[in-house]
């Protein structure tokens, strides 16, 4: 291994540590504020949200539920998130 080599390597470990120390030490951002615009401080502040419930992809739903209410422990496929899950067959709406 090369000076160069060993260099390169070792600033890369002290950036990747020093990105930990940084995580540890700064609170996560707060995206739900960005997303849905509610002031939580102010119990009269109705006027928020997003009433796109397709979430630009409909079959996004049918996936999740399909991970979540997968058969457990059977030895095949996935092994779902959530014992006796029942699903609400509702009809598609547009």
């Amino acid at each position: 291994m090369t000076n160069t080599v060993f260099l390169n390597d070792f600033k890369e470990q002290a950036d990747r540590e020093e990105k930990k120390i940084e995580i540890k030490e700064t609170a996560p951002k707060d995206y739900r504020k960005d997303i849905v615009k509610d002031d939580e401080s102010n119990i009269d502040d109705r006027d928020y949200g997003n009433n796109d419930v397709m979430a630009g992809d409909p079959m996004h739903g049918t996936h999740v539920t399909g991970v979540i209410g997968a058969a457990r422990d059977n030895g095949k496929g996935v092994n779902g998130i959530a014992d006796n899950v029942k699903v609400i067959d509702a009809p598609y709406r547009t």
